[in-house]
């Protein structure tokens, strides 16, 4: 939801910015700040591996441990291992999953 409401930003702001579509209130009820359009572009890219490590366990109604053991080993010490470039938010997002 949120790759999907990141390449509708603009398009979203646009339609609360109009008052012809969008009344005062509901548009300061429904708006986010920048920072939070941020947050969710610093964590599209950690969530997409556990979208599909979801995915790939759900698939089956009892997963193998061939299929559990490697996803969960690549989510814990690639995915969510800390990486330098990561922001505040990201890291502790990391530290506390």
């Amino acid at each position: 939801m949120f790759a999907r409401l990141l390449e509708l930003h603009w398009p979203v702001v646009i339609v609360l910015s109009d008052r012809s579509l969008t009344n005062l209130s509901d548009a300061k009820a429904l708006d986010m700040k920048e920072e939070h359009w941020m947050l969710m572009a610093d964590l599209v890219p950690l969530l997409r591996p556990l979208q599909i490590a979801t995915s790939l366990l759900s698939a089956a109604e009892s997963p193998s441990p061939s299929a559990v053991f490697p996803t969960v080993w690549r989510l814990i010490n690639v995915d969510m291992a800390g990486k330098e470039e990561a922001s505040p938010a990201v890291k502790d997002f990391k530290v506390k999953q």
